[in-house]
């Protein structure tokens, strides 16, 4: 081996080892910061409205606390509420763009949204996940009062 070579193989392992050592760093500081994120928050500071979102082929159905269900979302402006939003056959994708809102519905899967609308209004859901011939007419209306 020339000395080059011994040069060229030391500075090799060198950057293999200090490039390992940043990326291990980045992991740990990045795995702490996600975990935060990713924890489910169990402090909600204010009482809050559970409604079921159940979406289908080619419509929305929302199920109050009371069992009745209704395909008109309706609710109360300036009260929070935790919308459950699972789909009964395909994936599709509750969206409200007036409100900046948008989450999946995916079969055996519950998704949770949390909403607090401050003005009242109509407001249109769409599906934002192309989910069949009959997806274009996949539309509900919230009403805030």
């Amino acid at each position: 081996m020339t000395e080059h070579s011994k040069i060229f193989k030391v500075l090799e392992i060198a950057t293999i080892v200090a490039t390992s050592l940043i990326l291990a760093y980045l992991a740990i500081i990045s795995i702490e910061g996600l975990q935060v994120l990713w924890a489910p928050s169990t402090q909600v500071s204010e009482p809050y409205t559970v409604i079921k979102v159940e979406s289908y082929q080619f419509g929305w159905r929302f199920i109050y606390p009371n069992g009745s269900s209704s395909s008109t979302l309706y609710l109360e402006k300036g009260k929070l509420y935790r919308l459950d939003i699972t789909s009964r056959d395909v994936a599709h994708a509750f969206f409200v763009p007036e409100l900046g809102l948008k989450i999946d519905a995916i079969p055996g899967y519950i998704n949770t949204l949390w909403v607090k609308v401050d003005k009242p209004g109509k407001y249109t859901v769409v599906c934002a996940e192309l989910c069949g011939i009959g997806h274009y007419a996949m539309i509900a209306d919230i009403i805030v009062e």
